[in-house]
Order: C-alpha cells, then sequence, then structure tokens
C-alpha cells in the first residue's frame, strides 16, 4: 500500500505526503526486523520532511517541520544500534542546525537585499505603528519585589492596545518571514556544512568534554566528544520523561527558597543527574575533565545544568566542572574556529590589551542592583569603559556604541514573550521617538564583534516554552541565539525572574574573575561557587539562573 502511495506522487510535489509514505514503509521494515531497509526508507522520509515548508513563511514552515523532528531519532538510534556513530552525529546535528550555521556564517541576518521596495515601505510604517502602540502603553507599574522584570499593565482601559499592539507584532514577524523569503541568500532553510565527531573533537581542550544530547519520545541519546574519544550512549530515559521532570525541576527551583521544601528541589535535580550525568560520568569519559559544553536539545534548554545535585555526595555539577553552552556542536565549532582565528580585537587591536567595554544601566532607580554592577565595570577597567545610566542608556546609545564594544552588560528589566518571542524584551531608556523596549527582532540587521555580552536581566536564555509549536529552545528566536548570529562570541543570559541583589554580587564576582585572567566558563562557576557558599544564598534560584552560551573560551 505504501508503494502504491509512492507510485502514485511520481511526478507530483508532495513532500508532506511523502515522507509519511516512507516513514510507514520504515515501520513496516522494521517490524520484520530489516533494519536495513528500515534505515533506507528513514532517509527518503527525512529527504522529503526537510523540503516541507521552504516556501512558507519563517513562523509557518517551523510549525511544518516540528512534527518531523522523531524522524531523525528514530534513525539516529537505529544508526547508533548498527555501529554508524559518525552518520548518527551527523544526523543530531541536522535535527537542530540546519538554520543556526547559516546564520553564522553569514555574520548577522540583516534587512535582506532584494527585497521589494513595497516590502520596504510595510516595513517602516508597521515599525512605526509597534513603536506609536508601544508609548501609548507607556511604562508600567512595578511591585515592591525587586526582580528584573516589568509587571503586567492591569488597567482595564489599556486592553484595546495591547490587542493591537499583538496584531501588529505578528504582522510584523509575518512580514520579517516575507523579507527573508524574498532574498534567498540571507535565507534560515539554506543547508549548511555541518561539523563532524572529528571536526569538533580535534577543537577540544584536554581538559574540556562536549555532550550533545538528542531527545526522542521513546529513548534519549547523548553523544560524549573530548580531545582523544567520542562515543555515544544510550540513556534509559525518554525526551516525554525528561520534558516532565525538568518543567518540575525549573518550577521548585525558580519558586526560590520559600516556594517548596529542600527535598523536593533536591530529589528533583538529583533524579535529572542520574538520568543525564551519572552514566556519562560512570563511563569514565569525563575523567580528568573540569570544563563541558552542554549541546541541550527539546525541554532541556530550559535547565540549568550546573544546578544538578550528584546523588552519591550531594554535590552540585557547578562544584566539579565550568560549564558552557552552544546551540549546537557545529556552532561551538563556528564559534570557536573563528575565536582562534582572530587574533585582534574588533578595532584592530591586539586581543591583550585595549578591551572596550560599555554597560548600560537605565532603571538604576527602581533597580539599585544594576547601578552597583555599573559601577563594578567602571571601577575593574576604568578609562576603558563607557557606562551609561538613567536616560542616557538610549537603544539609539546602543545601537550607536555596541558595534565597537569588546565587552557589552545590560543590566535592566527583561521580558519573555512566550506566544511570539522575537518581540521579547529588554528595558532601555525611553525617549521622544523610541518606547525603550529593545526587541528580539531588533537585533537582525546589527553587527556586533563583542567577546562577551551579558543580559543581566530576566528570562534572557529563553525564546519559546513547550507551549509554541517549535520544538522548545531549538528556534533561532532568542536573545542569545541572536547576538550569536550577529557576531557575538559569548552571551551571558538567564533562565528565570533573576533577584536584583543576588544578581548584583554574581556579576561583581564574575567580572572580578574575568579581570583576574579566568576563562569565561571558569570565571561564571567560580562566581557561581562563591553565591552557593554563602547560607543567604546558597538556593539555586539565585545562582543557577544564568547560563554561558557561545565558543565558551575566552579570557580578558
Amino acid at each position: 500500500l505504501f508503494l502504491r502511495g509512492l507510485a502514485l506522487l511520481k511526478g507530483r510535489i508532495a513532500p508532506e505526503v511523502e515522507w509519511r509514505l516512507h516513514a510507514g514503509r520504515a515501520d513496516v521494515f522494521q517490524s520484520s526486523e530489516r533494519v536495513d531497509a528500515a534505515i533506507e526508507e528513514l532517509r527518503l522520509a527525512i529527504e522529503a520532511a526537510e523540503r516541507v515548508g521552504y516556501g512558507l513563511p519563517l513562523e509557518e514552515g517551523s510549525r511544518v517541520r516540528a512534527g518531523h523532528s522523531d524522524l531523525y531519532i528514530q534513525l539516529a538510534e537505529k544508526l547508533v544500534r548498527d555501529g554508524q556513530r559518525e552518520t548518527a552525529f551527523e544526523l543530531a546535528e541536522r535535527a537542530r542546525a540546519q538554520r543556526t550555521i547559516a546564520v553564522l556564517n553569514g555574520g548577522r541576518v540583516g534587512v535582506p537585499q532584494g527585497a521589494s521596495a513595497d516590502l520596504l515601505d510595510r516595513e517602516q510604517d508597521l515599525r512605526i505603528r509597534l513603536n506609536n502602540l508601544s508609548l501609548e502603553l507607556g511604562g508600567s507599574d512595578r511591585s515592591l519585589v525587586r526582580r528584573r522584570e516589568p509587571t503586567g499593565i492591569s488597567a482595564p482601559g489599556r486592553r484595546d492596545l495591547r490587542i493591537a499592539l499583538d496584531q501588529a507584532q505578528q504582522e510584523y514577524a509575518r512580514l520579517l518571514a516575507q523579507m527573508r523569503i524574498s532574498a534567498p541568500e540571507y535565507s534560515f532553510w539554506v543547508n549548511p556544512e555541518l561539523s563532524s565527531l572529528e571536526d569538533v573533537s580535534a577543537l577540544l581542550g584536554r581538559d574540556q568534554a562536549l555532550l550533545e544530547y538528542l531527545l526522542g519520545p521513546e529513548a534519549t541519546l547523548v553523544f560524549v566528544v573530548t580531545a582523544d574519544t567520542v562515543a555515544v550512549l544510550p540513556l534509559e530515559v525518554s525526551g516525554t520523561s525528561l520534558q516532565d521532570m525538568v518543567g518540575f525541576a525549573r518550577g521548585v527551583v525558580k519558586g526560590g527558597p520559600h516556594g517548596s521544601a529542600d527535598f523536593v528541589w533536591r530529589s528533583s535535580l538529583q533524579n535529572l543527574h542520574e538520568a543525564l550525568l551519572t552514566p556519562v560520568e560512570t563511563s569514565g569519559l569525563l575523567s580528568g575533565k573540569n570544563t563541558l559544553v552542554i549541546i541541550p536539545h527539546g525541554d532541556l534548554h530550559y535547565l540549568p545544568f550546573q544546578a544538578l545535585i550528584n546523588p552519591v555526595d550531594n554535590t552540585f555539577l557547578v562544584e566539579r566542572y565550568a560549564v558552557s553552552y552552544a546551540p549546537s556542536a557545529s556552532t561551538w565549532a563556528h564559534l570557536t574556529s573563528r575565536s582562534v582565528s582572530s587574533s585582534t580585537s574588533p578595532s584592530g587591536r591586539p586581543r591583550s590589551g585595549g578591551l572596550r567595554v560599555l554597560a548600560l544601566a537605565p532603571r538604576v532607580g527602581e533597580l539599585p542592583g544594576s547601578e552597583i554592577e555599573a559601577d563594578v565595570i567602571e571601577d575593574l577597567f576604568g578609562d576603558r569603559a563607557q557606562v551609561l545610566r538613567g536616560n542616557d542608556a538610549s537603544e539609539r546609545a546602543f545601537k550607536s556604541l555596541a558595534p565597537r564594544a569588546d565587552i557589552v552588560h545590560l543590566a535592566t528589566y527583561g521580558r519573555l514573550n512566550k506566544a511570539n518571542p522575537l518581540f521579547s524584551y529588554v528595558e532601555l531608556a525611553k525617549t521622544s521617538e523610541d518606547p525603550g523596549f529593545f526587541e528580539v527582532h531588533e537585533i537582525y540587521g546589527m553587527s556586533l564583534h563583542s567577546r562577551l555580552l551579558t543580559l543581566s536581566a530576566c528570562e534572557t536564555a529563553v525564546s519559546s516554552d513547550s507551549l509554541w509549536d517549535i520544538p522548545p529552545g531549538d528556534d533561532w528566536t532568542g536573545f542569545a541565539q541572536a547576538f550569536l548570529g550577529a557576531g557575538v562570541a559569548n552571551v551571558m543570559a538567564s533562565l528565570w525572574p533573576v533577584e536584583d541583589l543576588a544578581t548584583t554580587g554574581l556579576m561583581e564576582n564574575f567580572y572580578g574573575h574575568m579581570a583576574r585572567g579566568e576563562s569565561l566558563p571558569d570565571a561564571l562557576a567560580m562566581a557561581q561557587r562563591q553565591l552557593l557558599s554563602d547560607p543567604n544564598t546558597a538556593h539555586p534560584f539565585f545562582w543557577a539562573g544564568f547560563l554561558l552560551v557561545g565558543e565558551g573560551g575566552e579570557t580578558l
């Protein structure tokens, strides 16, 4: 029956039907233990599935492709069992990195060349409308709890404005997608050249290990890569179970020390360590390693691995390893190669000196910790630092000065827009021309060269979530990913609404260790250990929310 269906498709373009027919044949072959035939049919199913969505707007195409992710998992599992480790790793990379490397290879994602004048006019009109609606809504009341996120606007009279703003945002997102499609060289659908296991292994230091996870509905794989070893381990936990475990752990940790009893959050973090890390450590593959590069998949993007607890000795992962993250192994390899090949700063000065540091703290009155962070940066870097506070810390100033900075620090409020991640924002100073909401989509078109960009604000490391149609965490619409695409080497960002003064302590320690010559992952690990050692900030809520995303090896 499947063959008859495929015969009927001859000469017709219907990839959404074609991949299902090949996947059905793969199931038939699998049930009769014809593994080679099942592998071939899954390959054909993936080829057809990857043709789905090419002519669709960005968001719609992403949603269509999200339903195909299980094909990659099924094929990867079969390839691992068949001893084809390299091919399985390539498949894991294809599952997550088809767009991200294309973005990074271009250095940035700008307003596409070749877009029609009509599209450009519509873009300008819509942007003005968005600004006007935002200005009408104005600021929001702040709660007495000093978390770095603005509270919602509750006035009933503003409901219509919010609806109009939401509709305009959706229209603008669709327009951006159309503009990308009209200029194929900027398209997110370019199939990039992916790194192999050997490529990644060659870039790792002797003390580093890279762990890439691949979650399926019934099984999970982890690829473990070191400078002298490559391996793949099947984990005895399904992606579905991990989704529930991560959601629960994230909920009890970000609730803070008064949100749940100690044994509740501790046991949840122990269970996740046992599922995700214990098999790797037991294998001996991490012997002699002190730095981990984590490549999450799906809901693991929302998990602070550094807070996982070893059930044997009750130590946090951050007490044994420095941890950094990347969207894919190929992304990490690209960033690392770019860093190794560049011996000078964007301005042409040697990397070893002359750092330019830009810090913006637009809400010093409401977030006293942000002013302390600005003071710390000023003290550490002296005349190499340009610090803008209050009204001076505007979006216009950021866009003008950030392209020339080696380190950028934003200490302010952040807001995650789950329904439309392109419009998640951090707050900058409001001006007569601009409401001060610096949104993810605005990063597209910037050309940055910073070695580090720190988003000291709430929920800046996440974009969509499990309620969104795109696989959670694997889209390319979050702050961290967008800044990497704009040319930044490393982004430090947060997983949840962070507390003001604890964040200040973390940042002060982090930059202090950086200034003393520590690598970025080591500096963050040391800063997190310092908060962990203080009873007042020992709960993971205070220190585990910040992640370092990027190549992870930079030092001052």
